[in-house]
């Protein structure tokens, strides 16, 4: 996609705000009117002060005709004072121009990256598997550098329609007063951009490369915060340190050259401009002290002319720079994949039939699930068992919806899952699953999370059922506690009965546990046991799990080894049979 096409295609994502901008420019646009007009009535006055001293001619005569014309109004004595006063009136209705706008432009600039926040955040809840893909490292670093960097140069180019709009201006009023000289100036300008468009292109290949460099630090930095323990377990800290260092590395040398090129635009500028001031001076004024007014007021105006070309050039060189964080930001924009049909779900009528059932894994060749079929009986309690890798969690992921199957279908009433409406088919699902995330509020409000009006007898119902009530109620917060990040201050068996709690407080019509006992002890396996035992009438159990004191409850046990199904029956024609689950099995029963 193109530069110009992605910068429309952001701008448009500003919806009602874009028209917002409008008067934002009409502002600017006024400021270098107020500016430009008060700068070119100091020909006047400059002529009528050189005309006192000896040049009568000079004093009645500006050398610009409707500005003459305009004066001929006032006595020789008035003019002088009615030029000085328009001078401060023209000052003083630029400067509330200038500080409307600034004021303005800060509130716009907040408004907007609040408004693109919001958008990337509910694509983000869209749950589309493109947005998976980039990792947690790279959606932090969407959020956090390369949205706001994005939105920078957005608004960046309409501050360049404004200093455009005013740059024209002021070059309207140099030609004015001198088309020669303003010829010489134009002149020197297009070489002047001709350097600075070779230092851009310069800077937008680096400004690329650093989007890069980025997101490995914000996916090193990511794997890092979420594997604490285990470097430190296994005395790693001294290797993730240089590890992290080459990557701080790369990055600081990425944007110290993208700076450097940046830097070196204003010194050039200024330079060019010096020569060029005066080289026109000496061109024009040679020893005719008459031309002296225009002249005075031509430098003038050519000195307020340079800032906005530095700011045209400046935002030139920023989105150079930054271009490359729009186009990280745009795919977000996309329409995000439909994860579900209209149709209401109501519940369980049948069993789930699982047909064909394939997924495959965009960054991997072999496929997690192979044509995966089997049932998973209403009101039962069904066991998946396999060794790591079998794909376990995959079916889980495909039944709670979170990804899509690649081939197959999951059924329930006779329909593919994914024809019913995604928030009534969650609504349905009490899920324990093996990454558990508590997060930082109180237990009440963890238990409860996703169902904001039910009570507090609710709530220690389901706490009770999860055998946690006790736990809670012992320390002297109880259910306000405020937990730690993720639950960092509790056990490995605290957290997953209140994530079961949780589950429990949906009553749900299929409850999942996917390794919901791998981190409790066999006093702790017994009491999820009972927590099931308490599931709701009704309630469908689909347990997976490798301890074999769980996996016994199962009514029909479903036997995965490489994302197949290799054994399916009860615990006791299974450990009979020789095959994959006696050699899993067979030593614990």
């Amino acid at each position: 996609m193109s530069n110009t096409r992605a910068l429309l295609k952001l701008f448009q994502q500003l919806e009602d705000l874009r028209w917002y901008i409008v008067p934002l420019v009409i502002l600017g646009i006024l400021v270098s009117l107020f500016e430009g007009i008060g700068l070119l009535l100091l020909v006047p006055i400059f002529a009528a002060l050189l005309g006192t001293s000896g040049d009568e001619q000079a004093a009645q005569s500006t050398g610009l005709g409707f500005l003459d014309e305009a004066l001929a109004a006032f006595t020789d004595e008035s003019r002088l004072t009615a030029l000085i006063l328009c001078i401060v009136g023209l000052v003083i209705l630029k400067n509330i121009a200038q500080y409307i706008k600034d004021v303005a432009w800060t509130a716009y600039d907040a408004e907007t990256n609040k408004h693109i926040q919001a958008k990337l955040f509910a694509r983000l809840m869209a749950n589309d598997p493109r947005d998976f893909a980039r990792g947690p490292g790279g959606l932090l670093n969407t959020f956090e550098n390369q949205s706001w960097r994005a939105i920078d140069a957005l608004l960046g180019v309409a501050v360049a329609l404004v200093e455009l709009c005013g740059a024209l201006f002021f070059i309207a009023l140099l030609i004015i007063l001198s088309l020669e000289m303003t010829l010489i100036v134009l002149l020197c300008g297009t070489a002047l951009y001709v350097l600075i468009s070779f230092l851009t292109r310069k800077i937008e290949t680096l400004g690329a490369e650093l989007v890069e460099t980025q997101e490995d630090v914000s996916r090193r930095l990511w794997d890092v915060l979420t594997g604490l323990k285990t470097i430190f377990i296994f005395g790693n800290e001294a290797q993730e340190k240089k590890q992290f260092a080459r990557v701080i590395d790369r990055t600081v040398s990425k944007g110290v050259r993208q700076e450097k090129l940046s830097a070196a635009v204003d010194p050039i500028i200024e330079t060019l401009v010096a020569l060029l001031i005066g080289a026109v001076c000496i061109l024009s004024i040679g020893e005719d002290l008459s031309a002296l007014p225009e002249l005075v007021s031509f430098v003038l105006i050519l000195r307020r002319l340079i800032p906005r070309l530095q700011s045209l050039i400046g935002v030139r060189v920023e989105l150079a720079a930054e271009i490359a964080s729009i186009h990280n930001i745009l795919p977000f924009f996309e329409p995000p994949r439909r994860s579900g049909g209209d149709t209401p779900f109501r519940g369980f009528e049948t069993d789930i039939e699982v047909e064909g059932l394939t997924f495959q894994y965009d960054s991997e060749e072999d496929v997690a699930l192979d044509e995966v079929s089997f049932s998973i009986a209403l009101g039962e309690i069904t066991g998946v068992a396999g060794p790591s890798g079998a794909g376990k969690s995959t079916l889980v992921d495909l039944l709670c919806r979170i990804r899509t199957p690649s081939g197959g279908a999951i059924k329930a009433n006779g329909y593919d899952i994914g024809n019913f409406a995604l928030t009534d088919w969650r609504a349905k699902l009490g899920v324990v699953i093996q990454d558990i995330h508590l997060f930082r509020a109180s237990i009440r409000d963890n238990i409860a999370y996703g169902l904001p009006d039910v009570s507090p007898a609710e709530i220690e119902e389901a706490a009770r059922a999860a055998s946690i009530h006790e736990f809670i109620v012992n320390h002297p917060e109880g259910y306000d506690r405020v937990l730690t990040e993720n639950g960092a201050d509790l056990s490995g068996g605290q957290r997953q009965r209140l994530a079961l709690a949780r589950a429990l407080l949906r009553k749900p019509k299929l409850l999942i546990l996917d390794e919901a006992t791998s981190a409790l002890d066999p006093l702790a396996e017994t009491l999820v046991k009972e927590a099931i035992a308490a599931r709701p009438e009704g309630c469908t159990v689909l347990v997976i799990a490798h301890r074999a004191t769980t996996i016994k409850v199962a009514d029909t046990i479903i036997v995965m080894e490489g994302g197949r199904v290799v054994q399916s029956g009860t615990w006791d024609s299974l450990v009979n049979d020789l095959g994959l689950f006696q050699r899993m099995f067979q030593p614990d029963a």
